[in-house]
């Protein structure tokens, strides 16, 4: 795992235009397909436009709850995953950002034929990392 966190940070060090780093195969392809497959039968969506993005955005999956919503099991569990005190701490590690918190603070967006999202600074304070 050593090897894999100084891998990843010197990638993000050196990555251009911005910082950001990938990872890839962090999601199981067939889970991912679970999950497209729940989002798609069992979530709205609404279209958001700024001059940085248009997409169609879910609400905030912060407002559900697994055994409340058990049909979004699949994405649930990701989320739940991805706010991990594991994950935040891989996170931390690679970036070298100040501790991550649980608040979860995360939607889907679809992406359509005309849909985009623009590099951009969230000048957000209490974001550290953020996800595509």
């Amino acid at each position: 795992l050593d090897s894999f966190v100084n891998q990843q940070h010197l990638n993000f060090k050196q990555s251009v235009p911005y910082t950001h780093a990938v990872i890839d195969n962090l999601v199981n392809p067939k889970l991912m397909t679970l999950i497209h497959h729940e989002i798609k039968v069992s979530m709205n969506s609404t279209l958001k436009e700024t001059d940085l993005f248009k997409v169609y955005q879910t609400s905030d999956l912060a407002n559900f709850n697994i055994h409340e919503t058990p049909q979004l099991f699949h994405l649930l569990s990701l989320r739940d995953a991805l706010y991990s005190e594991e994950f935040r701490e891989l996170m931390q590690r690679i970036t070298q950002c100040d501790t991550l918190t649980d608040q979860t603070d995360c939607s889907v967006n679809a992406y359509v034929n005309g849909s985009h999202l623009l590099c951009h600074d969230d000048v957000i304070g209490t974001r550290c990392v953020s996800y595509i």
